[in-house]
Order: structure tokens, then C-alpha cells, then sequence
């Protein structure tokens, strides 16, 4: 219970226990089941019976490395795996082959996956351990791919000729997640440099938009990230991002930010470093600093 008033050896409020197998993922319905994706199974729980699973899954190879079930949903379950293949499942079964509904071979190792859409949301967002995005439409039992995004790294350029003069970087080293704004129905990317520089990204159906790069600005202390980010949290206009550099940076719109600027200042200096990048678009998306309609991407 986070919300709690103890001390800091305060004991959870719930543990599930399922054996002593590594746990890559985990997913809450809006039911009572709690899914777990391990280095073996996949596992499911009722919390209102926690002391054991309800069920042990073996529906792939290898690690299953995402879990999701479905917006508004109490049993219907996504996995993506290091096989490669995704899954999806009929939580109410307890059987290998009665639960799983349709499998999906995305053909590369699944890093991380989620739904997105009006609701009921139908569709899948698709990250692999190869940088590569790609977009599903699981209104059909085989699922039906919309998009893919094979060569983000290579050919989506986030660099201004200001930038690429000053050696700011040479655009998408790696994936960080995908998020959906239900108020412009929009799926965005959040990708990264080695260096720490952050960028933002729109997911069209047949191209990826380039809307803003976040990054530190100068100055006596160090500013923004500035090495690998792993995790964020974006509601759409403010972002907050966490990185291999120990620095939780939280950027927000900055309406003061100079004209063309992707630099970034600090908010506190803290242990908990923030920044601010460019001013955002109407509908939440931040937008890149210049003048201008963001330059298109086609990854084709």
C-alpha cells in the first residue's frame, strides 16, 4: 500500500507466490487475475485465492516477455515471447490448447507489447529486442499486421541541419515504448541515443512522424540524461524518464524555451535531475522547437 502512512518497513499488502522462476512481466485485468510472464510459463492468479495459481500456461519456447490483457477485460490476455510468437489467451481456460485463441508470429524476439484504440481496443503495438515496431490488428483470430517498422534506426532522421552541424547525434539508437493519446487517437514512440538524448515520435499508418528530441542543455551542471533510457511515464504533456545514468528527468512544456531550441533546462538540483524540452502541440504532443511542419519518415 503506497498510499500508507508507515514507515519504510512496511510489509506489502498482497504477495504472489508461483515458484521460484524469474518474472519478466506482469499485467492486472479489471477482474480478479493477476497474469506474470516467467522464463518458463505464463502464470496466472486470483487474488481472491493468492496462495496458489490458477493456472500455469506453457503456450511458448522460451521467456515470455510481455503480458497485457485487453482494456475492459477481466479474461482476454495477450504474451509475446522471446520466440517471437504472441499469443492470444482465454484466461477462464485453464488448458494449454483451450486457452489460447490465436498466435500471432511476429518472428523476432517480443520485447514489449501493448493495446491501443478506441475502446474496445483491438489493436497491438508490437516492440522487439531488434528495435523494430510493429502494428496489429487482432479483430481477426490470425491477427492482421497494419505496419511495420523494420529500419527506424537507419532512416527516421530526428537531426535539423543545426543539429547534425553541431554533432548532436545521428538520430535513433534504440525503442523505449509506445503510448496512446485517447484525446487525439494517436500512438506515439519514445526512442533514444546512447548519449541520452530522448526523442518523440508519432506512429501513422503507412510512416513515422518526427515531433520533438529531448535533450540537456549547457550550462556548469550536467542537465537532462546522459546515457541509456529505459522507462517512461507520458501523460501527454508532461513526461518523466528514467535512465542508466541513476537520473529521473521530468520534462514538461516550456512556452519560454527559445524559438528552434531542443535544448533543455533543469526544473530542481536534486538527486532527482528535470528538464524541460519545447512547447507542446495542441492535443498534448510535444512538438519539435523551429518553425515549420515536422519532417515525415518512411520507413519503407
Amino acid at each position: 500500500d503506497c498510499g500508507g502512512g508507515g514507515g519504510g518497513g512496511a510489509a506489502p499488502s498482497l504477495e504472489l507466490r508461483g515458484g521460484r522462476e524469474e518474472v519478466w512481466s506482469v499485467s492486472v485485468s479489471d477482474g480478479p487475475l493477476v497474469a506474470a510472464g516467467t522464463q518458463a510459463a505464463l502464470l496466472l492468479w486470483d487474488v481472491r485465492r493468492a496462495d496458489t495459481p490458477a493456472a500455469r500456461l506453457e503456450v511458448h519456447t522460451d521467456a515470455v516477455s510481455a503480458v497485457r490483457f485487453q482494456p475492459g477485460s477481466a479474461s482476454a490476455l495477450v504474451s509475446g515471447s522471446v520466440d517471437g510468437l504472441i499469443c492470444s489467451i482465454d484466461c477462464r481456460q485453464t488448458n494449454d490448447d483451450d486457452a489460447v485463441t490465436g498466435v500471432i508470429n511476429e518472428g523476432r524476439p517480443v520485447s514489449s507489447l501493448g493495446f491501443f484504440g478506441p475502446e474496445p481496443a483491438s489493436h497491438l503495438h508490437v516492440l522487439s529486442s531488434l528495435e523494430t515496431l510493429s502494428v496489429w490488428d487482432l479483430q481477426q483470430q490470425a491477427g492482421t499486421c497494419l505496419a511495420r517498422h523494420d529500419a527506424l534506426r537507419r532512416e527516421v532522421d530526428m537531426l535539423g541541419e543545426e543539429d547534425a552541424a553541431a554533432g548532436a547525434g545521428d538520430g535513433i539508437d534504440y525503442l523505449i515504448g509506445c503510448q496512446y493519446c485517447p484525446a487525439t487517437q494517436r500512438l506515439y514512440l519514445v526512442a533514444g541515443e546512447h548519449c541520452g538524448t530522448l526523442h518523440l515520435l508519432a506512429v501513422e499508418k503507412d510512416a513515422v512522424v518526427a515531433l520533438a528530441s529531448l535533450r540537456g542543455g549547457g550550462g556548469g551542471a550536467a542537465r537532462g540524461h546522459t546515457s541509456d533510457v529505459r522507462c517512461f511515464l507520458w501523460d501527454g504533456g508532461g513526461l518523466l524518464s528514467g535512465g542508466e545514468d541513476a537520473r529521473l528527468c521530468s520534462w514538461s512544456p516550456d512556452t519560454d524555451a527559445a524559438a528552434g531550441s531542443d535544448a533543455a533546462t533543469p526544473l530542481a538540483s536534486t538527486s532527482r535531475k528535470s528538464a524541460k524540452p519545447p512547447a507542446a502541440r495542441a492535443g498534448g504532443a510535444p512538438a519539435r522547437g523551429g518553425s515549420g511542419a515536422p519532417r515525415r519518415a518512411n520507413p519503407y
